[in-house]
């Protein structure tokens, strides 16, 4: 009986064991199975996120070829307007205006009004004639033949019409004009040097993007290499009553070189001043170290003299009155030699 109970015992315990281990393989399957399609769905997302940046970035490029710059537009210009000059060549998505001078100042000071704020409320500056507008079009065909409209007259201004981020780039025909009055628009330049000078291509005032205000220069490009050489031959013109500087521009890679030494130098400049401020003083040459030097062994030789005296003098035993009496001739005749009379002020 007992041994029949006992490997009875045993093949359930087998059994048991059997079962435990099937059931930890088929566990191990399922945590195997899980773990690749988390693997899976990681590499798929990741490859969702590469494609949806890479979409974007096309985007962002079509976008732009298709983004037609318009300078030098009436300050009286709407949407519509732009729209009905700018469908003959295309169907235009979208049209904005950048650059609005508008005037932010209210009754209150050190508050200003928001720029949309002043936009819709109409303030614009006094003087003020022109404004930069952005035409988005469907197509970049019609975005590049409406570059045809480029020194046309509209609303009685030239416009300036380029694709975004591209820019004119004549520097053979084209003057650096300095001096120029803060408030002056493009249309006055352009009277003033067709007049002088000749027939003009385009005419580019350089206005601070905060203010809305010229910074003093520009340039201007002639349509001839003649009327070029006989502005170059004046050096000036009157405009408003200030002479006008006019120079050669120069090329763009050029003035990027010059732009680019500016910063190394100012850049360098930033480096000293860190440099000196962590010290907490100016940079000396050698001849001060060694001035500085021997001054200081000057002084101490000195009151290493001083402390000797006092010492005899204690030991004859002299009084303090008669010891500080000494001691101040001692330094009196010490000033006549030194002109630096701060090494006596700790006695």
């Amino acid at each position: 009986m007992l041994s029949s109970i006992l490997t009875s015992g045993k093949q359930t315990k087998n059994q048991i064991n059997d079962l435990f281990s099937k059931q930890i393989e088929i566990v191990e399957k399922q945590v195997e199975s899980k773990s690749k399609n988390k693997v899976d769905q990681e590499e798929d997302n990741e490859q969702g996120v590469q494609q949806t940046q890479e979409d974007k970035e096309q985007m962002d490029a079509d976008r732009i070829k298709r983004t037609l710059f318009v300078g030098n537009v009436s300050i009286n210009a709407k949407k519509n307007d732009m729209r009905k000059l700018f469908t003959q060549y295309g169907e235009i998505e979208k049209v904005w205006f950048r650059s609005i001078p508008v005037d932010r100042k209210t009754k209150k000071e050190n508050v200003k009004l928001p720029v949309r704020a002043a936009v819709l409320m109409g303030k614009i500056q006094e003087g003020a004639q022109s404004q930069n507008c952005y035409i988005l079009f469907k197509d970049v065909k019609s975005a590049k033949s409406a570059t045809q409209q480029d020194g046309q007259l509209f609303m009685n201004l030239h416009l300036r019409c380029t694709l975004e981020g591209q820019k004119k780039k004549d520097h053979i025909k084209t003057a650096f004009v300095g001096n120029l009055p803060f408030d002056i628009e493009e249309e006055e330049v352009r009277k003033a040097f067709e007049e002088a000078f000749g027939e003009i291509n385009y005419v580019r005032v350089i206005k601070d993007p905060q203010r809305h205000v010229g910074k003093g220069f520009g340039y201007v490009c002639f349509n001839e290499f003649q009327s070029l050489k006989k502005a170059l031959q004046a050096q000036s013109i009157e405009i408003k009553g200030r002479e006008v500087r006019i120079k050669k521009a120069a090329e763009t890679t050029k003035r990027e070189a010059k732009e680019l030494n500016n910063a190394k130098n100012a850049f360098q400049r930033i480096q000293k001043k860190q440099q000196i401020s962590q010290k907490g003083r100016k940079p000396r040459s050698n001849t001060q170290n060694k001035e500085q030097t021997q001054n200081k062994q000057e002084k101490q030789q000195f009151r290493v003299q001083i402390h000797k005296k006092i010492k005899k003098l204690k030991k004859k035993r002299y009084n303090p009155m008669e010891i500080k009496e000494q001691i101040s001739n001692i330094k009196t005749q010490r000033k006549t030699q030194v002109k630096d009379t701060n090494i006596f002020n700790q006695y």
